[in-house]
């Protein structure tokens, strides 16, 4: 297996056992005003719409949180609750390309 089928292998077990817990009524989120105003605004649960634009679409934390209009730190929180794991590769965007790290050599 190649690292590439490997980590593709990952996203879909990570995006399977996500469902489960989904599908089961798994949560602990209080139901707040900002976590309603998500729901109603793009018209599905927070803990699917994050697993598809985290997990899915592999987007960075932080472009999460602009999409959502929220903090890394709430986008995380909600992740834990949700018992969304966080990535341990990091996966790119169909298209982007990794940025180098520590300023250019």
């Amino acid at each position: 297996m190649t690292r590439s089928d490997t980590e593709a292998h990952s996203v879909t077990r990570i995006v399977t056992v996500v469902r489960k817990r989904l599908q089961s009524g798994v949560s602990n989120v209080a139901r707040t005003p900002k976590i309603e105003a998500l729901e109603r605004e793009w018209g599905r649960p927070l803990s699917g719409l994050l697993a598809e634009l985290y997990i899915v679409r592999g987007w960075p934390m932080s472009q999460v949180a602009a999409q959502l209009h929220t903090s890394e730190r709430q986008v995380l929180r909600w992740m834990v609750r949700y018992g969304i794991p966080r990535r341990t590769v990091r996966v790119y965007p169909p298209g982007a390309e990794p940025r180098a790290r520590g300023g250019e050599r």
